[in-house]
């Protein structure tokens, strides 16, 4: 006599099977006999690999245990790619279960996170964590720029979050926006060239013109501070005031 994911424990002589038959006995000509059968237990192991196995993780099942959710192990510095029962990806122990069960715990080195900062400052290699997120951090910094994000492409077309996921090693680009700079110029009664600008960004290269006023010669143009300025852009930053330096014609 054989049921699958049960044990035969006697046969008894009621239907609770509270009253198991007595084989020294002596029974009525006409008995109905009922047999008993308890679950099987099914032992569940675990291959680690090194890692921990959470505790809440069944040790055993009987095929009348329900679905069983297997929970993550923890394996420090490594990243937890699941669990594998005979090669295939299984995230619960089945309902209904009639067989041992051998579970292997797969896991993988952190991936590596690279930055390309096009002149900010630099920012070494990190890791992410055991969720796959890269923990947030504070941005590089660039003169005359303000930073507008990490992005996963060069070209910009794909915006990254730190509440994306990592899977696998990547280089991450930041991505500027030149700061903005306005001019004012002190003209002295003179005349500005039309070309020069009211505003410039450290990312332009720009001569400035001359001005002019009637019988004087232009001797250059000097900012707020008293330094001579002739070019716009490179190392020149911030908001300027422009005053035109005039010498009467002799």
């Amino acid at each position: 006599m054989n049921k699958k994911g049960y044990e035969f424990v006697g046969w008894y002589i009621d239907p609770e099977c509270t009253k198991r038959i007595n084989p020294g006995g002596i029974l009525p000509r006409v008995t109905t006999l009922y047999d008993k059968w308890i679950p099987s237990w099914y032992p569940i192991r675990y291959e680690m690999h090194g890692g921990i196995n959470s505790r809440k993780n069944p040790k055993y099942v009987t095929c009348e245990a329900p679905e069983l959710e297997l929970y993550p192990p923890t394996y420090p510095g490594k990243i937890f790619e699941g669990w594998y029962y005979q090669g295939e990806p299984i995230y619960a122990i089945p309902a209904g279960t009639t067989e041992a069960m051998n579970i292997e715990a797969r896991f993988s080195d952190p991936c590596e996170v690279c930055f390309e900062t096009y002149g900010g400052g630099r920012i070494d290699p990190k890791h992410i964590n055991t969720d796959r997120y890269l923990e947030p951090f504070p941005h590089p910094m660039r003169m005359g720029h303000a930073f507008a994000g990490w992005y996963w492409d060069e070209e910009y077309r794909f915006p990254f979050s730190f509440d994306q996921k990592i899977y696998n090693d990547c280089t991450l680009y930041a991505k500027w926006t030149a700061d903005v700079f306005t001019i004012q110029y002190h003209l002295d009664g003179g005349y500005n060239a039309r070309s020069n600008p009211s505003r410039y960004t450290m990312n332009q290269n720009i001569t400035l013109k001359p001005a002019w006023k009637p019988g004087f010669t232009f001797k250059g143009w000097v900012n707020q501070w008293h330094r001579p300025v002739k070019e716009l852009g490179g190392n020149v930053q911030g908001d300027l005031v422009l005053t035109a330096i005039f010498e009467p014609k002799e």
